[in-house]
């Protein structure tokens, strides 16, 4: 199993680098027009969304619209094993850099947790990142599990209040991604010419 993700991993990663800066944020504006058009965006009060780099579904509009639209944003950072996401205001004062030129929120922005979070806050829409993407709604991540700890625990602990997606270029799409039993499934994946449901 492992193996069989790595060289996936391997494999997709080749794909993205082969797209270039303009062929990127043209689909990604793409994929982040159908997301807007998307009951799930709607209907969010808050979106939790990865800070796209090296490839991925390049998510600033998408972040900025959630501020055009007066969602609560966070935006996560690991810590550990642990993956955690921050209220965030604004994308040019609220993120700093990392050591791996990785954008992050700042270490003075407030940590949002889920369950603690009482009736106020309505729908949820967790926006996760990966590298392949199948039809049967599973991801393939880096290999550490940030997202897939994470979605099992706001999923226990918020239920139907939660709704994840992916985005996706199509260079990620295989027919099938390899899971275990602790990988997660996604609700939706948005492709740039299609959603998976």
């Amino acid at each position: 199993m492992r193996e069989g993700k790595a060289s996936l991993r391997k494999r997709i990663q080749a794909r993205l680098d082969q797209l270039d800066k303009e062929s990127i944020e043209r689909k990604s504006r793409l994929i982040s027009e159908a997301l807007f058009q998307c009951g799930c965006w709607c209907e969010a009060d808050m979106v939790l969304c990865y800070l796209s780099f090296d490839g991925e579904v390049e998510t600033k509009w998408i972040i900025d619209r959630a501020f055009e639209e007066n969602k609560t944003v966070g935006v996560p950072r690991v810590t550990g094993d642990l993956l955690s996401f921050y209220r965030i205001s604004d994308r040019k004062h609220s993120l700093a850099e990392n050591q791996w030129g990785i954008k992050e929120p700042g270490r003075n922005l407030p940590e949002i947790d889920l369950r603690q979070i009482s009736g106020v806050v309505g729908k949820i829409l967790i926006i996760a990142p990966g590298l392949a993407f199948d039809r049967q709604k599973n991801r393939l991540g880096r290999g550490k599990g940030y997202y897939d700890r994470f979605l099992a625990a706001v999923r226990e602990s918020r239920g139907r209040d939660i709704f994840a997606v992916a985005l996706s270029f199509r260079e990620q799409l295989v027919r099938s991604v390899p899971v275990s039993e602790h990988d997660r499934k996604l609700d939706m994946i948005i492709v740039e010419n299609q959603i998976i449901l």
